[in-house]
Formats: C-alpha cells, structure tokens, sequence
C-alpha cells in the first residue's frame, strides 16, 4: 500500500521525470500542494534530501534536482503499486457480501485457485508441514466435536496448505479472496445449518497430499468447495422457504 510520504515521492518523481531541466523545491513544494498535499517548504526540502541520499534523485547546485537512473526505477514501480492497490481496492468492493450470488462468486474463484493449491502441496509439501495439517485436524475435530467455532483452524489449515504448495502468488490471491479469514465463520455457520461436515473434506484432501497424489488432492479440494456451494444454495432455498411459510 502507498503510504502519503510514498505518494509524495511519486508526485515529485513524476515531475522531475517530466522536466528536461533540473527543478527547485519551492516548484516541487507547490507541485505537490497542487495534488492536495499539505506540505511546508521545508517537509519537502527534507523529503529531497532523504531523495538525494537514496540516490533517487541529484541536486545540480543551485538549479535544484534532476531525476537518477535509480530514480527513473523507483517511479516505475511506484506507478505499478499504485496501479496494484487500486485494482486490489475494486477487488475488495467486488468481495462486498450482499447476496447469496456474492458467496457463490468467491467460492467459484476459490475453486479455481484452491484447487491448484492443493495439487502443489501434494507435490512440495515437506513432512514438518504435513504433520502441522494433521495437528490442525485434529484441533478442528476436538473443538466441532466440544460444540465450539471451528473457523480459526480452517483458516490455518487452508493457510498451511496454501504454504506447503511453495507458490507465494497464489497464495496471495487466496488470502485476497479469502478476506484474511473473515468468511469461514460465515461458511461454517451455513455448514451447521444444513448439517455439512466441513473437516471430513479437509481430511481427504490432507490424505491425498500425504500419498503425493496431486490430481487427487486438486479434486478432493474441488469437491470440498463444490460441496460448500451446495450448501449455500440449500441454505438459502431453506431460508426463503422459512420466510415464505412465515
């Protein structure tokens, strides 16, 4: 994420690398204050001094900064985090949960993702970490079977998992649109009302990981989240069915 100081630098960068001439900081200072930046003349005669340390930027004497090569890097990827956040904002609006179609919507890009996740896993994972799957089963079995939340240790196992498949991009996705865990208390919830045993999917994906089987741990974690679709549609055919009667 573009932090303000980040967005000032970008601004700033941008300028210079526009300019075919070197650019004073009271120019720069009111660059910036153009792009609704609050900024004093001398928070921004720091920031060029912090610029010029880093090698980002060079001053020519008096005439003020030019833009350095490493410069000229910095600002490509400043642009391309920008451009990252924003497409990981509309992502997020998209992940809003106001209907029955937006649970059904992640859950689909969940298969397509989680299902690769799985084959590698089979693949890569190293013992220490198939032992981590299992301790995590028995956890969600022990607290299912006390009557308490199993959400916790579903996040962990489909965390583990995601680790064991060595695939950070991947797994970055999954996080995104797992929304760092927010929906298992809401998938589990859905689960118990129709009566879904969520960790006996988990088990049979864990059992196709440990015989390295990947085409069969990929089609256990399809039919893990192709179940759980299931059970939304069920659960909110029930649910206007209640209503309806009501």
């Amino acid at each position: 994420m573009i932090g303000s100081k980040e967005n000032q630098e970008l601004i700033i960068l941008k300028e210079l690398a526009a300019s075919s001439q070197a650019l004073g900081s009271s120019l720069l200072c009111d660059v910036l204050r153009k792009h609704g930046e609050e900024v004093s003349e001398a928070t921004v005669g720091r920031l060029l001094r912090d610029l010029d340390y880093r090698g980002i930027t060079k001053r020519v004497g008096y005439q003020g900064r030019v833009i350095t090569p490493q410069g000229r890097e910095r600002l490509e990827w400043l642009i391309a985090e920008k451009k990252r956040n924003h497409y990981g904002l509309e992502l997020l609006k998209c992940l809003r949960l106001e209907a029955k179609q937006d649970l059904i919507d992640i859950l689909v890009a969940r298969r397509a993702i989680e299902s690769e996740i799985a084959r590698l896993a089979a693949l890569h994972a190293s013992e220490k970490e198939i032992r981590q799957m299992q301790r995590t089963l028995q956890q969600q079995r022990a607290q299912l079977a006390q009557g308490h939340t199993a959400a916790g240790s579903d996040v962990e196992f489909h965390s583990q998992l995601a680790r064991a498949g060595k695939n950070r991009i991947l797994q970055a996705a999954m996080d995104l649109i797992r929304q760092e865990g927010q929906l298992s208390p809401i998938f589990e919830f859905i689960r118990k009302r129709v009566k879904s045993a969520m960790v006996d999917d988990h088990e049979r994906i864990l059992q196709a990981v440990v015989r390295r089987d990947p085409e069969g741990a990929g089609q256990a974690m399809i039919d893990h989240v192709e179940g759980i679709i299931r059970d939304v549609e069920k659960y909110w055919k029930d649910e206007k069915f209640s209503s309806n009667r009501e």
